[in-house]
């Protein structure tokens, strides 16, 4: 009984204390209106005059709520953009709503009166935010760290829209997937899987000095036509999708999106307030809509939700629209939540979404979805140096169960259903299946897999000029199931004409170990112009082997006669390591002899020559990709510059060398580099020295262009074997209006809007010239027989410029390119060069 009543009085007392705390406050309802019109104010700042840290902002109908203390002795201040400041008293007796009613700020000037436009409570916010963008953005961080889990689905809608719904493969494909019970789109249409992935990552980053590191831990992948699955699974990681939306743009897909909390995000997009008080993921937010000033610029539509005590994004929601020039994606969307950690924002969870699709409706669409979570996130945690660049083992385990139901218990997110796994590999089982997927591996790298060996380059199989005549050939290579390590290649060709044959053989061992350390040998024989003798394709060296071929390719077609050409008999060992995770070398011997394709009595017909060259190139890389034959590429290298040196010592009487000489190479080039938001550029420098007498083909042969395809590593108005230098410095430059700054031009706006066309500029010159000893000896060989070669004056530079309309029907660039200087009687000036670019 005691116990009961002392339960009684302590119930009694909290009783007693609830109307003492709420008689201790009041509260006061009010409105902020416009005094001319009536309209509401939403946004406008509400706050106590005197007593400071309290305040509040007006709901989308221009409501306010305060809580008072009980006789506070103070006034309202109310302030809103384009408006007079308002001071108003309150009182305790206050019961109705307490309308405040502002005036616009105006000035009289005559008989005119200036009224200040209206501007949405939303800038206010923005640019509050962009204030603490340094705070909030964790780049600024020392460093910091997490564990990333990602997921990747892929799917073909099986729609009958496409023109390929009749082929077999697609019968096969869309009764499979109905019997496997696929989920199906919005319309009901069956997906038909093509690719799914998840992998489990470590990743450190650290901003001072730059560097990054990513292990994967866990992967699993399956795709139709995806055969080198260990990199697929490198590939695929979350540090691709953790979009930082406090830069001033966002780089997806290759392309630069404008950011709406980036520096002159008020000039690219229109924001509106839409609430003061949304709750978010357990934060009190504003939300703002946006949209791009142009439909047609790189910018997002979509919400934004910002923290009320901080203005820290909480959640992002951006889509792009049907006017947005982008090239063959569609209802491109991002969602994207972060959280506040100790001292910035770091996304914890980033959904996009994206439709490949063909505008000529031949192909079917692809949906693409792409999450990224991340958790156990540690800020300001530095490690040493050499950490960063420290490759993982590169033994990764498949995912297991335990692992995705821990990411799911940690995001409380669901995992992949594995039954999309076995749905693909029934796919990949499809007899129509297993032949396209040969056919389309052929058309994407030029080789066809037969088993151990890859038949190819098919461009090698048929080739026609003017010095060899018809010229078949079979050329092949062996792959990752052949050996892991070791790689052998060769060719054979024949000419019809000139009666040679053609021939090539090369074996390389790639060792697996962290510096992707390689030696190798080959011999060739082989027609090479005098633009491709020895270092002379240095411009091609870091494009990618696609192109590479297909300039090798085309330089032994048609009219080859007129390009000087030779015969080659190359014998070359090389090896080659990385000495650090940005510094590549390469040292290598070549023994080669040259034959002049005419045959005439010259003193070069059997020009020997034996060289040691080493090359050395530094490129900062986002991420290298080990492939299964142990290839490695580089993930997002031409961000940064790529800077490459070759040093070349010929040795006289070595294996029949002839001249003794020292040459120096170098090149630097980069693409898609954002120029001041006016568009992207790809620039190249080349610049070399040869130190001694040496006959021309050892010389520097500018790259010339005679064909109707733009050349944009080259010089388009140039002649293929023009001019020849010891010393010189080249530059080629590309320019694309493509930018969110450039669609506010009205020119270039109207352009992208309508047409859906971009406009390029391009400038190329080259500084050069013949020290006398050359020149003489240069001026001897022509006495003989005429070359057309002719030497630059470094007073005297070639120049040439040129513009381009690009994405005529989303692959068609035509432009007009103009000499400006070295301009002869006759000889034409300017022309007009096309080419096929598939860009996004």
């Amino acid at each position: 009984m005691p116990g009961q009543v002392l339960l009684l009085r302590i119930f009694l007392f909290f009783l007693f204390l609830i109307p003492v705390t709420v008689n201790g406050q009041w509260v006061l309802n009010g409105k902020v209106i416009d005094e001319q019109y009536g309209d509401p104010l939403p946004g406008a700042s509400v706050s106590f005059l005197k007593t400071k840290g309290t305040g509040i902002l007006t709901d989308v109908n221009g409501y306010f709520k305060l809580v008072i203390p009980k006789n506070l002795k103070d006034s309202l201040e109310v302030n809103f953009v384009g408006y007079k400041k308002a001071i108003v008293g309150f009182d305790e007796s206050q019961t109705d709503t307490l309308v405040v009613k502002l005036v616009s700020s105006t000035v009289l000037l005559n008989d005119y009166i200036v009224t200040f436009k209206r501007e949405d409570p939303a800038y206010d916010i923005i640019r509050e935010a962009l204030k603490r963008r340094k705070i909030n953005n964790p780049f600024n961080l020392k460093a910091y760290e997490y564990e990333s889990y990602s997921r990747v689905e892929s799917y073909l809608s099986s729609a009958d829209s496409s023109s390929i719904n009749g082929m077999r493969i697609f019968k096969q494909m869309r009764t499979k997937a109905k019997e496997l019970n696929i989920v199906k789109d919005s319309l009901g249409n069956s997906m038909i899987p093509i690719v799914a992935a998840e992998t489990y990552s470590n990743y450190y980053n650290s901003n001072n000095p730059q560097a990054e590191r990513e292990d994967v831990v866990n992967k699993n992948v399956k795709g139709i036509g995806i055969d080198d699955v260990d990199a697929a699974g490198d590939l695929l990681t979350g540090k691709l999708n953790n979009y930082n939306f406090f830069n001033n743009y966002i780089r997806i897909l290759s392309k630069d999106f404008s950011s709406p909390l980036g520096d002159g995000c008020i000039l690219n997009y229109k924001y509106k307030l839409k609430a003061d008080s949304d709750l978010v993921d357990g934060v009190w937010c504003t939300r703002i809509d946006i949209k791009p000033h142009n439909p047609a610029a790189l910018a997002f539509t979509g919400t934004i939700w910002l923290s009320i005590n901080d203005y820290a994004p909480v959640k992002l929601s951006l889509q792009t629209n049907n006017k947005t020039t982008i090239n063959f994606i569609e209802n491109l969307s991002i969602e994207q939540h972060l959280a506040k950690g100790e001292s910035a924002c770091f996304p914890v969870s980033t959904l996009s979404k994206a439709e490949v699709v063909d505008p000529q409706n031949l192909l079917p669409r692809i949906y693409v979805s792409y999450l990224t979570l991340n958790s156990n996130i540690v800020a300001n945690k530095l490690y040493e140096p050499n950490f960063y660049y420290q490759l993982a083992d590169t033994t990764i385990s498949e995912f297991d169960l335990k692992r995705r139901e821990l990411v799911a218990r940690l995001n409380s997110s669901s995992t992949v259903p594995p039954a999309i796994f076995s749905q693909i590999e029934a796919m990949r089982n499809l007899g129509a299946v297993k032949q396209n997927v040969k056919l389309a591996n052929v058309i994407g790298t030029l080789y066809y897999p037969v088993g151990q060996v890859d038949i190819g380059p098919i461009t090698r199989f048929g080739l026609w000029n003017d010095v060899e005549g018809f010229r078949p050939g079979v050329a092949l290579r062996s792959n990752q199931y052949f050996h892991a390590n070791w790689q052998l290649a060769g060719s054979i060709a024949y000419g019809f004409t000139d009666k040679q044959f053609k021939y090539s053989s090369e074996v390389a061992y790639r060792y697996r170990n962290k510096r992707n350390s390689i030696w190798g040998a080959s011999i060739q024989k082989d027609i090479l112009p005098l633009s491709i003798v020895g270092e002379n394709n240095s411009e091609w060296v870091n494009a990618n082997a696609f192109m590479r071929e297909l300039f090798i390719t085309s330089t032994r077609w048609a009219a080859i006669a007129e390009r000087l050409p030779f015969y080659q008999n190359q014998n070359k060992v090389w090896f080659e390591t990385d000495l650090t995770a940005e510094i590549r070398q390469k040292l290598s011997f070549h023994n080669s002899s040259l034959k002049d394709v005419q045959l005439s009595p010259m003193r070069f017909n059997d020009l020997t020559y034996s060289e040691i060259l080493l090359e050395i190139s530094f490129m900062k890389t986002q991420k290298k990709i080990r492939m299964k034959n142990n290839r490695q590429i580089n993930m997002g290298g031409m961000q940064f510059p790529r800077f490459t040196v070759w040093l070349a010592k010929g040795v006289k009487g070595l294996l029949g060398g002839q001249y003794n000489y020292q040459k120096v190479y170098a090149n630097i080039s980069q693409k898609n580099i954002n120029v001041l938001g006016l568009g992207h550029s790809f620039f190249q420098i080349n610049g070399g020295y040869i130190f001694s007498k040496v006959p021309f083909p050892l010389l520097r042969t500018h790259q010339g262009n005679e064909s109707i395809m733009i050349f944009d590593r080259g010089f388009n108005q140039m002649k293929y074997a023009e001019f020849v230098s010891d010393q010189y410095v080249a530059f080629n430059w590309n320019h694309s209006f493509d930018s969110p700054l450039c669609d506010r031009v009205p020119v270039f706006a109207q352009l992208s809007r309508y047409l859906r066309c971009r406009t390029s500029i391009y400038a190329g010159l080259v500084f050069g010239s013949l020290r006398n000893e050359n020149k003489v000896l240069l001026n001897q060989w022509q006495m003989e027989r005429p070359l057309g070669l002719k030497s630059l004056t470094f007073n005297k530079p070639y120049i040439e410029v040129g513009a381009s309309l690009d994405n005529i029907f989303r692959f068609l660039s035509v432009g007009y390119f103009k000499r400006l200087t070295y301009t002869y009687s006759g000889e034409s000036k300017g022309g007009i060069k096309l080419a096929a670019k598939v860009s996004l």
